[in-house]
């Protein structure tokens, strides 16, 4: 902008005079040279032409808006990806330049890389101005953040057997997709879960889930809720994120041979008459 009384202007005005030698033969033209736009400049993206790192929580689409500049006031920028890398993951704004991961992604699916085992993904943007000679790229790694979004899972027995007069029922184990995610385990009471209907005879110790009295159960006089000598309690996982899950155990309790045999009649000398000829004593 060159013309006008503040230089501000695209509009310039000039007038042009004509004469034939004699000084009052002549005559005057104005005219309005009107300067027009050229695409000349390439557009630049506002984040510069180097590499970007952006960290995305697991389970969102949100990249961000990478918009470009351009100082020809006429052009307009269309943004689209290139392909490539892991660009076939994403999905661009045309208009705005923002930039989505297609689907919602999983840390644990790590889906990027050549060999789908990163959760460093690569993608490549490009901007132009409708010149095919004018444009800009941008490439941007996206590492996926893990979030503690996984339930942990019990491997331990649901259907312990023990014997008569043992307190451990069961040693309490997990497993949780989430990396170096810790697991504490509590009882369910009866008033929390209907099916933990014995929970008021257990406790938990280090991850142990026992009788509360050292002595264990009696086979001979079960305590047990319901079926006798089958004792149920609800045990719940959570991880470090307070995620759970319950886990219904049923404990068996076996019959141990404990006991010595004793006559009826009492362990004292015993006194029978038996008539000749007989052979029957009792």
């Amino acid at each position: 902008m060159t013309c006008g009384a503040q230089s501000n202007s695209h509009v310039c005005t000039v007038t042009i005079k004509v004469t034939d030698g004699d000084s009052n033969n002549d005559d005057t033209l104005t005219i309005a040279v009107t300067v027009q736009d050229v695409n000349e400049v390439a557009p630049a993206f506002d984040a510069g032409n180097e590499q970007q790192a952006v960290n995305v929580d697991e389970n969102s689409q949100t990249v961000g808006t990478y918009e470009a500049s351009d100082s020809d006031a006429t052009a307009t920028q269309t943004y689209s990806i290139v392909a490539g890398n892991d660009g076939a993951l994403f999905t661009i704004d045309s208009s705005s330049g923002a930039l989505t991961f297609t689907n919602a992604v999983d840390f644990e699916d790590t889906p990027c890389g050549a060999g789908a085992d990163s959760n460093d993904c690569t993608v490549t943007i490009k901007v132009t101005d409708g010149d095919s000679n004018n444009d800009d790229t941008l490439t941007i790694v996206v590492s996926i953040q893990d979030v503690n979004d996984e339930l942990p899972v019990f491997t331990s027995s649901d259907t312990p057997s023990i014997d008569e007069n043992v307190r451990n029922a069961v040693d309490l184990t997990s497993t949780d997709a989430d990396a170096n995610d810790g697991v504490t385990y509590t009882i369910r009471t009866a008033a929390q879960d209907a099916n933990s209907a014995d929970a008021a005879l257990f406790e938990i110790d280090s991850n142990t889930l026992r009788f509360s009295a050292a002595a264990g159960a009696n086979y001979e006089s079960s305590a047990s809720a319901g079926t006798a000598n089958e004792y149920v309690v609800v045990v719940r996982a959570t991880d470090s994120g307070g995620n759970t899950r319950d886990q219904t155990v049923t404990i068996t309790i076996n019959d141990v041979n404990e006991f010595a045999p004793a006559f009826t009649a009492g362990n004292e000398q015993q006194a029978v008459n038996v008539d000749e000829n007989s052979q029957t004593v009792g």
